[in-house]
């Protein structure tokens, strides 16, 4: 009783005015890129989220990061519809349904893998509308995209010498290729320190070599692995 009388009379915060969304021209967004802040924009804008892997139940970590994105989506919406000459934002979220974690987790299960991805992004959503995070205008599924968009893209990446075939290991991404010429340096839309140490200097366990030495820089990361034997997920392809 002492301590709750003491923590009620002592520790009383005071209630914070509500809040003001009149002056939106004082709001600023921060330009990883450039490292500078800028205004509110007015053009047509697109923004799309990063999604889970649907492979186990949601957890804090989802839940802090899309409350987080809703915030900022609701200010932008509440800014465009109170600005004449602004565009409603378009809001983009990609599913990730096609993972070795799937693909692992649907074996131990005996549960298809698309069926097991299904069931946890119905999950998934649910969850978000408990925490009153709205849905995206548009949601993408890898595996609604790999023959007409994935394959074809990996391909022209080949082609550009910004991609490489390892052979039974799959396809590269090559971050010296991309660095190469004028087509700028990857990471560059991270926060400069972020950037700085956005390689550790070792191989991603998904992404390992196997120490063979056949990727062609540390930094470079698998864009395609050829099915493995009992797979029952796979899409045909140039690289098995």
């Amino acid at each position: 009783m002492l301590r709750r009388y003491i923590i009620s009379h002592y520790y009383r915060w005071p209630k914070p005015p509500p809040p003001s969304f009149n002056n939106f021209s004082t709001l600023t967004l921060h330009n990883s890129l450039t490292s500078t802040s800028e205004p509110l924009p007015t053009h047509p804008m697109t923004w799309y989220t990063c999604g889970p892997t649907v492979y186990d139940a949601t957890h804090l970590g989802h839940a802090r990061t899309y409350v987080l994105l809703d915030i900022i989506r609701r200010v932008l919406t509440h800014h465009n519809n109170n600005t004449t000459t602004a565009t409603p934002p378009l809001f983009i979220m990609n599913i990730t349904d096609v993972d070795d974690k799937i693909l692992a987790k649907s074996l131990i299960t005996a549960t298809p893998p698309l069926e097991l991805a299904r069931r946890y992004e119905t999950e998934f959503w649910h969850d978000m509308s408990s925490l009153n995070v709205q849905k995206p205008h548009v949601v993408t599924r890898v595996s609604e995209h790999v023959e007409t968009t994935i394959v074809p893209y990996i391909s022209r990446l080949i082609r550009n010498d910004v991609a490489y075939v390892i052979p039974s290991r799959g396809v590269y991404f090559s971050v010296r290729g991309l660095e190469t010429g004028r087509r700028g340096r990857y990471g560059k839309l991270a926060p400069p320190r972020a950037s700085r140490d956005f390689f550790p200097g070792g191989d991603d366990d998904d992404d390992d070599d196997g120490g063979d030495g056949l990727k062609k820089d540390p930094r470079d990361f698998c864009l395609w692995k050829p099915r493995k034997e009992g797979e029952s997920l796979y899409w045909d392809s140039p690289w098995g």
